[in-house]
């Protein structure tokens, strides 16, 4: 049986990988310990010992008798937790895996010798997709397991214009602490001085990140400690979306018709105009290559290249109005049009798009996300969410329970669907197979929610009108 599977590997830190393994595995612990983009260069240093030693005492001699690995150890280890010994690469990972985000991880060991008497070890898997985003990256975790077990549509128009990169702009920075949020209790977090109208929220993995419309500047929020610290973006931006593509945080500048690519680590913002014939970029998502924005204004998308800025336009079909919300399923972008109650499938290597139609009583979509097998959207009008099957585009209206109003934004958390309800001031937490919805009000202090994420163990939501955020522990 499987016993915990430990994230490792750079593209580990993008919330859609973490989420698709947390539904593909539902019944085992997860764990991410330190700096994941480490772990190779760690593990390296560990192994290389190993290496250069004569054939009998390599990890795993013909005998299949584990040799006593070198003798690195980082920090002590209990013996009852068994050490990494490096598998064949032969052994199969079952369908299923939980996780029990309230416990904490075993204590790590590197380079001690097996507990052999317990007859465990550890499994190198790599896993390139998930299946529903094979595309995004491929994602290296450990997996802790018993040997007894073990062994064994309609077109769109593309236009080929790009615009010039603008030149960079280095982010100027406010560094401001607000209250702890180490609790267990739901908490709001107000963001530094300098910092207003957050209406995109989205984790790299190791931090929470804000888009200000209100002051042109990005907030970087540490979930630990709740401390927070402004990047102001290139004069004349106005950040409406944000998204993390495994590297780089990118905002969508609904009033400048411009993207902005951020470097988490420092903050030093460039800025990216959109092709001609591209405004009002709201959404925007990653696909695992390439950067797309939802432009509003006018009823197209635009993919971007990440390194050089390039962008090419692709028209939605005709029917496909005011795109507000963008999603990648791991095949296809959709869309969310608010001005026309449907949502719209690209195939990003064509540009192909075809229109589904809401259900009847589902009305201006603003919010779009994928759980891992349906798409799911947030309708403003009718407080009410829709599940579509990605494979016939039939749709099916889920009404939000008495209480939840205006919902704006919807997250997949890799077992229930979340909704950000800006009208009520709470959230609702949805379950995929049974359709119940749960709503949970946010903490005092906190009302209009406009966006919504997952960090890979809580949720967060950026609160518009009141500067803040609040985390949801799930």
């Amino acid at each position: 049986d499987l016993h915990s599977i430990q994230l490792v590997g750079g593209s580990s830190r993008i919330p859609a990988i973490e989420a698709a393994i947390r539904a593909a595995f539902p019944t085992v612990e997860m764990h991410r310990r330190g700096d994941p983009k480490n772990s190779v260069a760690l593990g390296a240093l560990v192994a290389s010992p190993a290496v250069a030693t004569p054939a009998p005492q390599r990890f795993g001699s013909s005998a299949n008798e584990p040799a006593t690995p070198p003798a690195h150890d980082v920090r002590p280890a209990p013996a009852s937790w068994p050490g990494p010994v490096l598998a064949t690469g032969n052994e199969a990972a079952p369908a299923t895996l939980a996780q029990t985000a309230n416990q904490p991880p075993p204590p790590p060991r590197v380079g001690s010798p097996p507990d052999r008497s317990r007859k465990r070890r550890f499994a190198l898997l790599t896993i390139a997709g998930i299946a529903t985003i094979a595309a995004i990256a491929t994602v290296t975790v450990i997996v802790t397991t018993n040997d007894d077990d073990t062994k064994n549509t309609e077109p769109a128009t593309t236009a080929a214009t790009t615009e010039t990169p603008a030149t960079p702009a280095t982010a100027e920075t406010t560094t401001a602490s607000t209250t702890a949020s180490t609790t267990t209790v739901d908490i709001s977090i107000a963001l530094p001085v300098g910092a207003t109208d957050p209406r995109g929220i989205v984790s790299d993995g190791a931090n929470i990140w804000t888009a200000n419309s209100g002051t042109a500047n990005v907030t970087r929020i540490d979930p630990a400690t709740g401390s927070g610290t402004n990047f102001a973006l290139p004069v004349g931006v106005n950040p409406y979306g944000i998204a993390f593509d495994g590297t780089n945080l990118w905002t969508a500048n609904f009033g400048a018709a411009s993207v902005t690519r951020i470097d988490p680590a420092t903050g030093v913002g460039t800025n990216f105009v959109l092709p001609a014939g591209a405004t009002g970029p709201f959404g925007i998502a990653f696909d695992g290559t390439d950067i797309w924005t939802a432009n509003f204004d006018t009823a197209n998308v635009t993919r971007i290249d990440p390194v050089t800025g390039a962008g090419i336009n692709t028209a939605l079909p005709a029917g496909a109005t005011e795109p507000y919300a963008i999603a990648f399923d791991g095949t296809h972008i959709w869309t969310a049009n608010s001005g026309s109650a449907n949502v719209t499938s690209i195939d990003p290597a064509t540009g192909a798009g075809t229109n589904i139609a809401l259900p009847t009583g589902a009305a201006n979509p603003l919010g779009i996300a994928f759980d891992g097998t349906n798409i799911w959207t947030a309708n403003f009008d009718t407080a009410n969410v829709t599940l579509i099957d990605p494979a016939t585009g039939g749709g099916t209206n889920i009404a939000l329970p008495a209480g939840a109003a205006k919902p704006y934004a919807i997250a997949f958390d890799g077992t229930n669907i979340w909704t950000a309800n800006s009208g009520s001031a709470n959230v609702t937490r949805i379950d995929v197979a049974t359709g119940t919805g749960t709503n949970i009000a946010l903490p005092a202090g906190a009302t209009k929610p406009y966006a919504i994420a997952f960090d890979g163990t809580d949720i967060w939501t950026a609160n518009i009108d009141t500067a803040n955020v609040s985390k949801m522990v799930r």
